[in-house]
């Protein structure tokens, strides 16, 4: 049976907060060998914005889990982990826009501190376009307006684009700076990230030397 493997992260962006920690992978027997990634999300009673629509929190931690398994599923290595299942744990502490980027981020990060072998880096941002101004990560307020929003997630090593969101129509130069916008968004948060890992891997280093003293 496999060693579970145990990562853990928490994000705050703004007043938006979320907790993310990874069981796994552990042995789990399919006819097609595949990695099975779950995904479990949940809003905390604490979450003034949702609390009291039982119909509205339902379907934010539906479409989050779906949105987050989707992305694991493209990013995790699976082949090495045949047979075997690796389980998210999401929890929406305070909801204040930018959900799913600071979803996607909470993840990576949980995933990454797990050991979860990943094919690369991503990190993710969202911008708004209301009143004629770029908004980057709009708090609740700003996004219930309706306005036009973008979503992104781009590959730190090249800068590439692995997701991007995008439903309303604008004219292009405005998608382009909204774009752009973004990308510079997401590769300052991303950097943000690699900042993190690597304090905490230096923390680790120094509690095992001085473990092995």
């Amino acid at each position: 049976m496999m060693q579970c493997i145990y990562g853990f992260s928490f994000l705050e962006l703004g007043n938006t907060k979320l907790f993310a920690y990874i069981q796994g992978p552990n042995e789990y027997r399919r006819p097609d060998e595949k990695c099975l990634v779950k995904c479990n999300v949940f809003l905390s009673p604490f979450n003034i914005l949702e609390k009291k629509r039982k119909k509205s929190k339902d379907n934010v931690t539906r479409e989050i889990s779906s949105y987050i398994r989707n992305i694991c599923n493209h990013i995790i290595l699976l082949d090495l982990y045949k047979n075997s299942e690796i389980n998210i744990f999401l929890y929406i502490i305070e909801r204040d826009g930018g959900l799913k980027a600071a979803a996607v981020n909470t993840c990576i990060l949980a995933l990454i501190d797990a050991g979860i072998a990943i094919k690369y880096f991503i990190s993710a941002s969202s911008v708004l376009y209301l009143q004629n101004n770029i908004i980057v990560d709009g708090n609740q307020f700003e996004v219930n307006s309706g306005s036009p929003e973008l979503t992104l997630a781009i590959d730190m090593s090249s800068n590439n684009i692995v997701l991007l969101e995008f439903d309303a129509e604008v004219p292009i130069d405005i998608f382009q700076s909204m774009l752009k916008t973004c990308a510079q968004a997401c590769i300052h948060v991303g950097n943000i990230m690699k900042l993190s890992i690597k304090e905490n891997a230096i923390k680790l280093l120094s509690l095992n030397s001085i473990l092995n003293t």
